[in-house]
């Protein structure tokens, strides 16, 4: 899911109308995920993410079951009322309207969400509408438009996407984040309607009773019942060996760089000339690549026809011999007009008028011999058959036909051979700076720290083996699970033939083992791999090498011990600003652990921090929490030094400023220009 712009139309202290464009921006030098909205305390910094939720969740961005009547107060007290006029409404209605792209089974979709409500004759009116790739959906009931947002965006899932600093701190107590992972956990793996599904399960058994199977399919389907549990065990096994080897490689590559960084250092000028010729040969593949794009598409175009210069001078012939085939028919059409005139004028008695005695017919009809003649005398040439025409095009085809048969006997043949002079000689250049780097002398200095880096090479190397071993066997699992799914149809199939009432109670009975296995498996799973995520956040937030060896999360009530050198122990011994960055990290873990795309949105992301922790929120966690991360933040919080750091990740920032004469916020933009990636200069251009 993207975010591409949001508008708020007379909405809370959004008087007017306010168009915010949140897309990332990553064409430039840099990835820049991060949009910012600064400004000071009662901007509308927290009434702008409740106007992104309430446009994706309606009623449920309040709570999970709020009543129509709080939430028409709820509206109505977000309508915006200028600081002149508090208690008149504007005329114009109130709206928060998303655009966003959404992505599903490959296919990008592009959603465009509008709700709408005002107090008509002191009733509120609410309206939804939903655009989808500029359609609007309005075969679709307004209830069927909410259930589809709500499988666009589960309103279950806001928690851990959008959020404050005051969620931060909430978590940052344990049982609160124990509370979290209950609800969250049960959301994103769908257990709740497992729940629902086994009490309905049990009072069917109630009433209805369960015979005992007495036969080979019952047989069967315990065996693939069993089977199923052993296989997902298998799989949270692997999917665990995997996290656990994806974290040493991320390691690895970490030491990787920092061991690239001393070489580097050490070397000198041969790390400073090995960079410039690396750079080089990558910029001459670049162009390299792009003239052989040019001559591909000439190749496409008229250059074949080069090939062929007697074909495309007889076209040329036959063109030129149609074109004064054309002209002397039009001149001879023309003459013979213009003798008819001529004739019917001097034969005409009254052109002579009174004269007409005096002058004789013979010299009427010489005079009209000579003037015929001279008339003849200035037409074309000897007259081309007509059979000779055969291509019958207008003057302007001929022209453009006249410019293709140019281009393809001169121009492309001679373009094509400079791109190709052009492509030898980039290729020999490039051969030159291989040649040269092939030359740069091995320093002796450098032998210990290359010979370091090339152990680390190979421990990395063996690392993705490793991991390309483990989905083989993901494979083979996976495989596996399908021929079970078979083996399971069958049983039940086979489980058809007996007794209705018999049958339907011992599926019942065998469909809640299921489901108990498939809670306890798709637990322990996720589990697994939330604890291997949260102690790699952790430790990356704290900004100290293996701070925690590991994090264990009970997965029957998800409560946490932590592990360090051998040592158990709780939250409780960790100090208040690492609590708070081990509730960030939940979050940051619980986000990936849904799977989802989604942009995260932070308000007030810093307040409850303390500066080292500061640093690390600013230089870990906003940059990599999404692909798309919006921060509302107050200017105490995003100061000049905060600003330099974030501002290579930043694709804009909207500063926020109320305006008590109006009792409306404004905003302006800005966009950061960064000039290297150690960050010398920060300039900001106003719009």
């Amino acid at each position: 899911m993207l975010l591409r712009s949001v508008t708020f139309e007379n909405y809370g202290i959004y008087g007017g109308v306010h168009t915010f464009d949140l897309t990332p921006d990553t064409a430039g030098q840099f990835d820049r995920p991060v949009v910012l909205f600064s400004g000071k305390n009662g901007v509308g910094k927290t009434t702008f993410v409740e106007g992104v939720r309430l446009c994706l969740h309606g009623p449920t961005a309040l709570a999970s079951r709020v009543g129509q009547q709080e939430y028409a107060i709820w509206l109505e007290q977000h309508i915006h009322r200028a600081a002149a006029h508090h208690t008149a409404a504007p005329a114009a209605p109130t709206a928060v309207e998303l655009s966003f792209d959404f992505t599903a089974a490959g296919k990008r979709v592009d959603y465009r969400v509008r709700r709408q409500w005002a107090v008509v004759n002191g009733r509120l009116q609410v309206e939804l509408w939903v655009w989808e790739n500029g359609a609007p959906l309005t075969a679709l009931t307004p209830e069927e438009r909410e259930t589809l947002l709500r499988e666009v965006a589960p309103p279950g899932l806001a928690e851990i996407f959008f959020f404050d600093g005051e969620k931060i701190s909430a978590l940052a107590n344990d049982t609160s984040a124990q509370s979290l992972l209950v609800e969250t956990v049960n959301a994103l793996l769908g257990l709740n309607l497992v729940d629902q599904l086994q009490r309905d399960l049990d009072i069917y058994l109630a009433r209805h009773g369960a015979d005992g199977m007495r036969n080979g399919a019952h047989h069967e389907l315990e065996r693939a019942l069993q089977e199923q549990g052993a296989l997902a065990s298998r799989q949270a096994d692997l999917e665990s060996q995997v996290q656990t080897c994806r974290a040493q490689r991320d390691a690895l590559h970490r030491q990787i760089t920092r061991q690239e960084g001393r070489i580097a250092a050490a070397g000198g000028a041969y790390a400073s000339r090995r960079s410039d010729l690396l750079a080089a040969a990558t910029r001459l593949d670049a162009e390299i690549e792009a003239l052989r794009r040019q001559a591909a598409e000439m190749a496409g175009g008229l250059l074949p026809f080069a090939f062929a210069p007697q074909m495309l001078h007889a076209v040329r012939a036959r063109l030129e011999v149609e074109r004064t085939y054309h002209a002397q028919e039009t001149a001879r059409q023309l003459l013979a007009r213009q003798e008819q005139v001529i004739h019917d004028l001097i034969g005409d008695a009254a052109f002579w008028a009174d004269e007409a005695a005096q002058v004789a017919l013979p010299v009427r009809e010489r005079l009209l011999r000579q003037v015929v003649t001279s008339l003849r005398a200035a037409t074309p040439g000897p007259a081309i058959a007509t059979t000779e025409v055969i291509l019958h095009v207008s003057d302007k085809e001929q022209a453009q036909l006249a410019h293709w048969i140019e281009q393809a006997l001169e121009a492309a043949p001679l373009a094509f051979s400079r791109l190709i002079q052009a492509i030898d000689a980039r290729q020999a250049e490039r051969r030159e700076i291989d040649a040269e780097l092939a030359r740069v002398p091995a320093d002796a200095t450098l032998a210990p720290l290359v010979a370091t880096l090339h152990d680390l090479l190979r421990q990395s190397g063996a690392l993705e083996q490793t991991l390309a071993r483990l989905a083989d066997a993901a494979h083979s699992v996976a495989y596996a699970v399908e021929q079970n799914e078979l083996a399971l149809r069958r049983a039940r199939a086979a489980l058809d033939q007996i007794a209705a009432t018999a049958q339907r109670s011992q599926l019942a009975a065998r469909t809640q083992q299921v489901l108990d296995q498939y809670r306890r498996a798709l637990t322990q799973r996720k589990v697994a791999l939330l604890e291997h995520s949260l102690v790699s956040h952790f430790n990356q937030l704290c900004r100290k090498h293996a701070f925690l060896d590991r994090i264990t999360i009970d997965p029957a009530k998800l409560g946490m011990t932590l592990h360090r050198a051998g040592h158990t122990f709780t939250r409780d011994s960790l100090s208040a600003g690492e609590n708070q960055l081990l509730a960030i990290a939940l979050l940051w873990s619980l986000r990936e652990l849904s799977g989802r795309a989604m942009p995260v949105i932070v308000d007030t992301p810093l307040s409850r921090l303390d500066s080292e922790h500061r640093q690390s929120m600013l230089h870990d966690f906003l940059p990599h929490a999404s692909h798309q991360v919006i921060v509302l933040a107050t200017d105490a919080e995003i100061d000049a030094a905060a600003l330099k750091r974030l501002a290579p990740v930043i694709a804009r920032i909207y500063r926020m400023e109320y305006d008590p004469t109006t009792g409306a916020t404004t905003h302006t933009v800005e966009t950061p220009a960064v000039v290297t990636p150690n960050l010398t200069l920060f300039d900001t251009v106003a719009h």
